[in-house]
């Protein structure tokens, strides 16, 4: 499995919402092709779901 903060190939491309352009992000892309988006705020903060369900339309943890 590998991961990118900043992978331009998935940002925009049927993901959509705050997720895609947040700096908490992270990419994680399987070996069977998926891809995952990751959110780092979860480490610290349970108000944050590891892998917030898609579209996010409102984040108090976005930051750009």
């Amino acid at each position: 499995m590998t991961s990118s903060s900043a992978d331009d190939s998935v940002r925009g491309a049927g993901f959509g919402g705050l997720c895609t352009a947040c700096a908490q992000v992270r990419f994680v892309h399987t070996q069977s092709g998926s891809t995952f988006l990751m959110c780092r705020l979860a480490k610290s903060d349970p108000r944050f779901a590891k892998y917030p369900p898609q579209p996010v339309r409102i984040c108090e943890g976005y930051a750009s």
